[in-house]
């Protein structure tokens, strides 16, 4: 008898725990992502925090580490690749549609050297026949890849702008795919693909410890998440599929169609899962395509979090400084990657703001959620796009 009651005791403890153990889950993957809000206010280091003025092109760590220097190991690889005459890789990290072919372009296009991708079946798709893609380096055969092989690589004492949009930001899919910590996601920014001779996608991962430099590309949310429909509306324009072209046709109705869509699909799993508490979910309410506002601001959360851990020099760009200060923004890129200017850059033409496609409503619903998600980093670098 004392063996059995002394078992049971057991087992409510043990249910006991796991109870907490669930209910403390958002917490142990926050501490994960580490984004504690307490600890970042904590920080007094002025070169990790962004500056007053919106419109300044900010760098983090910059200053910091030219002061101090990098670490041995940074400083080995640097000369091991100049050794083979390679500029440094510099990360171009950015969400899906925040700017990045336009910033590609436009650095292509300057300096009039090649940039860089992860992605080698982009450069594979701008041909009929197949063809390898170029490494940048034949001591990593599996990226990153070059762009514009043709034209001359950057000088050695340079960087070479690299493409990456890291992980976090499937449009359709369930939190189980979605979620990621500091370590996931650093991984995934080094990850990328090419297609081989049958037009199978083969995944690929070089070593992030090669990467010296990064650029952070920001872009406000609503015109980024109206920027995903319109890609999800040409992918289906390219496979014919007129019935869906019908469905959600492009203007606001059409888009808010598409966020009850991709909002409903996976809202069984949303409340069902362990990787999102419900006081996220709750704030999911009224704002249309809540995943992809909860994706925007994770992924900033963790794209910040890996160039610290990984000890880059960062610069931050505002997609709309192209915009409001295109000549500065242009040299400051330049200047930041070492890279010439050879010519004049590509020119940029305004898009269209998308004010009709949410209401004052949906924005302030958005803006609770996102401010909710944000590290305090984040959000001093995306708030003055809500309301």
């Amino acid at each position: 008898m004392p063996i059995f009651m002394f078992v049971s005791f057991l087992c409510c403890v043990s249910l006991v725990l796991s109870s907490a153990a669930v209910s403390s889950y958002w917490l142990k993957i926050k501490a994960n992502h580490e984004v504690q809000k307490d600890s970042t206010n904590e920080r007094s280091d002025p070169d990790l925090s962004l500056p007053g003025n919106d419109d300044d092109v900010s760098m983090y760590n910059f200053e910091r580490l030219k002061e101090n220097g990098s670490d041995f190991k940074a400083q080995r690889r640097q000369i091991q690749r100049k050794n083979r005459d390679l500029p440094g890789i510099a990360w171009l990290m950015s969400f899906p549609n925040s700017g990045t072919s336009f910033t590609m372009h436009l650095v292509g296009q300057a300096s009039k050297c090649t940039v860089a991708t992860n992605y080698g079946k982009e450069y594979q798709f701008q041909f009929d026949e197949y063809k390898e893609p170029v490494p940048l380096s034949n001591k990593s055969l599996e990226g990153p890849f070059l762009l514009s092989p043709e034209k001359p690589l950057p000088p050695v004492d340079s960087f070479i702008m690299t493409k990456t949009h890291c992980g976090g930001y499937c449009t359709n899919c369930s939190p189980d795919m979605y979620i990621e910590t500091k370590h996931s996601f650093k991984s995934k920014c080094a990850q990328g693909s090419m297609m081989d001779l049958n037009q199978q996608k083969i995944l690929l991962e070089y070593d992030f410890n090669d990467v010296e430099r990064a650029i952070h590309l920001v872009r406000d949310p609503f015109n980024n998440i109206v920027s995903n429909f319109h890609l999800d509306r040409n992918k289906n324009v390219k496979q014919g599929k007129t019935d869906w072209l019908k469905k959600f046709p492009n203007n606001a109705s059409g888009f808010k169609r598409w966020c009850r869509y991709l909002d409903n699909r996976y809202a069984t799993e949303e409340v069902d899962t362990h990787f999102l508490p419900n006081f996220i979910t709750k704030l999911y309410k009224d704002v249309p395509c809540h995943t992809l506002f909860y994706l925007f601001a994770d992924w900033h959360n963790l794209s910040r979090q890996v160039t610290e851990d990984l000890n880059l020099p960062t610069l931050v760009i505002h997609y709309e400084d192209y915009e409001h200060n295109f000549e500065s923004t242009v040299s400051s890129i330049l200047d930041f990657l070492n890279l010439p200017r050879a010519q004049d850059p590509i020119e940029f033409i305004s898009g269209k703001e998308y004010t009709e496609y949410f209401t004052l409503n949906e924005r302030l619903a958005a803006k609770k959620l996102v401010h909710t998600i944000s590290d305090d980093w984040t959000w001093n670098a995306v708030s003055k796009y809500f309301p």
